[in-house]
């Protein structure tokens, strides 16, 4: 099978030579898009303020800190948005994470490919 790679005229060559095309045009596409996005982790004042004071007396923040705030429905609704939005930043993040993932293991998928043609073509 692998003779019949490199052999001239050999109908599985150009075959593979268009599929090798396609998997670089597909990397260097992917190497262009790249772009790691740069994440906003806002911290809700209060909270901020809370853990500033605490860290100053030199104490862990705690529920209590929040003293009526803790039953306040607006603020714990502004607390949910901020937390929502942080997920949406991470979310960033993770989904460029995988498609670099993917770039990666295309890269090792291609310097293989590339390596074994290499050697067939060096015994042929």
């Amino acid at each position: 099978m692998i003779d019949c790679l490199v052999r001239d005229g050999d109908k599985m060559a150009p075959s593979v030579e268009k599929k090798i095309e396609e998997l670089e045009m597909g990397l260097l596409h992917l190497q262009q898009n790249i772009d790691i996005p740069e994440i906003t982790l806002t911290v809700h004042p209060v909270v901020a303020s809370i853990i500033k004071k605490c860290a100053e007396e030199g104490t862990k923040p705690k529920v209590s800190d929040f003293g009526d705030r803790v039953e306040d429905a607006t603020f714990l609704n502004a607390l949910q948005s901020g937390v929502n939005r942080w997920i949406r930043e991470i979310q960033k993040v993770v989904f460029f994470a995988y498609w670099f993932i993917v770039w990666l293991a295309l890269c090792h998928i291609y310097s293989k490919v590339f390596s074994v043609m290499a050697r067939m073509h060096q015994t042929a």
